[in-house]
């Protein structure tokens, strides 16, 4: 991030390009980790990269093919991202946990004084309620292996669905209560819908601007930026309705209206989707822009 500014007040527009393209590929050297952790982690650094590139867009004029590298490099991101592989390696991590938690923890430690009082520490490894742990705890996080990649209003809706019964079921469960599934609490399939929204956002944001570059003004819609195979990144991942697209004289938005499917403004109150999914380029008007060759 620091890299793109300075080069940007220095007028090195090729090394604030290039040190974008590096920040992507920091945050794709996890995309390969099997722990969720890191797949938030991942996220979170390609978040970063797509502020750096609005910066970027809003100060200087990218070549065609400058243009062309940072879309395909989205794309091969979109292409490459999954969570099924660290839910599944969540799911084997809680399966031995249970299996060997007389050596690792203190049982009674993390349950509250219900749990607790249900539960004897020394008979923890009897096979027919440890069976009854491992069964639930991997059917629940199978269901949701198969769910965390979906992406639309129906997924969303489901997701809500599984997570409201595995709390509600696993309440006479204490050791899912006690190891608690990351899966479950950090919530990656939002943040990982969130993800794919906002690199959707991003290749058509840099479509917007290079439309800008080539005719001298916005696009009247995104219409205008995307052939029939790239149409469906015109929908909004969470609700299923087209995304919000408005330009004026000093820049344009791009955002998603998120899961209650109301416009709020692409703003992060009231809806923390539409702040987080959003790509937004205001034109510095005295700024003086870089030439493009």
């Amino acid at each position: 991030e620091a890299d793109v500014l300075h080069s940007l007040a220095m007028g090195d527009r090729d090394r604030a390009a290039a040190a974008i393209a590096e920040n992507f590929d920091l945050g794709e050297l996890l995309h390969e980790d099997p722990f969720i952790i890191s797949q938030l982690v991942r996220m979170a650094i390609t978040a970063s990269a797509i502020q750096s590139l609005q910066a970027v867009l809003a100060h200087a004029t990218l070549t065609t093919e400058q243009f062309a590298a940072l879309d395909d490099r989205l794309d091969q991101m979109g292409a490459n991202f999954t969570l099924r592989p660290a839910v599944v390696a969540d799911r084997a991590y809680m399966l031995t946990a249970m299996q060997h938690l007389d050596e690792n923890i203190n049982m009674v430690d993390g349950l509250d004084a219900t749990q607790a009082a249900k539960f004897d520490p020394q008979r923890w490894y009897l096979r027919p309620a440890l069976w009854r742990e491992q069964a639930f705890m991997l059917h629940a996080l199978t269901e949701f292996a198969d769910l965390v990649d979906k992406t639309g209003p129906a997924s969303i809706q489901a997701v809500a669905e599984l997570e409201g019964r595995y709390e509600h079921d696993s309440a006479e469960l204490p050791l899912n209560r006690l190891i608690g599934s990351v899966s479950f609490r950090f919530k990656p399939h939002i943040t990982g819908v969130r993800h794919r929204q906002r690199l959707n956002i991003a290749r058509l944001g840099i479509r917007v601007a290079r439309y800008r570059t080539e005719h001298g003004e916005l696009p009247g819609s995104l219409d205008a930026v995307v052939d029939e195979s790239l149409r469906p990144m015109l929908v909004d991942l969470f609700s299923g309705q087209p995304l919000v697209y408005r330009a004026s004289a000093g820049g344009f938005i791009i955002y998603a209206v998120g899961e209650d499917g109301i416009d709020n403004g692409g703003g992060a109150k009231p809806d923390e989707t539409e702040g987080k999914c959003r790509f937004e380029i205001q034109y510095p008007e005295s700024a003086e822009r870089l030439p493009k060759d």
